[in-house]
């Protein structure tokens, strides 16, 4: 009885594990956290910003289910439900854009600009992700077994920006900063889907902000 209990008990979490986790759903996840993160920009009068990135989202992100597979057989059961993300390019530039200005304003690039207006072009930046979830039961007589994992990979895309330093109409030094992506894949132990979500999004958050000081780090020592 109490097999046969378990067996059920895993039947239904297997559903709700297929099921709850829909490309509307987990938009909805995002949205939800995303937006908390999207500040207005910080104003100056020493820095420009151009962004290159084509932005065909209108709303924060965009999901593409990539992947949507469900198999129950009599013993043997089977899913992948696997959902691509993309963050809006406009928003993921704005908090580019006001970790940048911070750590500009710390190491006191005004000061060494001197006079200088400093144009910063956005070429690449990692706005992209892709939430799996996937695994397997296997019915036997008297027991049973099962795998599983849900995870989110991000992409390896490099932050790329060009710079310009330029006096009136007079341009006295460019170059371009390539800053390595060190995001990692996560995996979810005991979290719900959603709280494992809003997880990743302040580990993209807090790796975009190591990337931007990385990148002024870098452009200070070419200036």
């Amino acid at each position: 009885m109490n097999i046969t209990r378990k067996i059920l008990t895993l039947i239904l979490a297997t559903i709700l594990l297929n099921s709850c986790v829909s490309t509307q759903k987990y938009s909805k996840y995002v949205n939800l956290k995303y937006a908390q993160q999207c500040k207005t920009l910080k104003s100056n009068d020493y820095i420009e910003y151009e962004n290159k990135i084509e932005n065909e989202i209108d709303s924060i992100i965009k999901t593409e289910k990539v992947k949507s597979l469900f198999v129950p057989a009599l013993v043997y059961w089977k899913w992948n439900n696997t959902i691509k993300c993309e963050l809006s390019p406009k928003q993921t530039f704005m908090t580019f854009q006001n970790h940048f200005q911070y750590y500009a304003d710390s190491l006191n690039i005004k000061e060494k600009l001197n006079g200088q207006k400093l144009i910063i072009t956005i070429d690449s930046i990692p706005k992209t992700f892709v939430y799996t979830n996937k695994g397997f039961v296997v019915f036997m007589l008297v027991a049973y077994s099962y795998g599983g994992l849900e995870a989110i990979f991000p992409e390896n895309n490099k932050l790329v920006l060009s710079y310009k330093v330029v006096q009136g109409t007079t341009q006295t030094k460019s170059g371009q900063i390539e800053v390595v992506n060190t995001d990692i894949p996560l995996k979810n132990i005991w979290k719900s889907t959603k709280q494992f979500t809003w997880f990743y999004i302040d580990q993209y958050e807090n790796n975009l902000k190591r990337m931007s000081k990385f990148a002024i780090e870098k452009l200070e020592n070419e200036l």
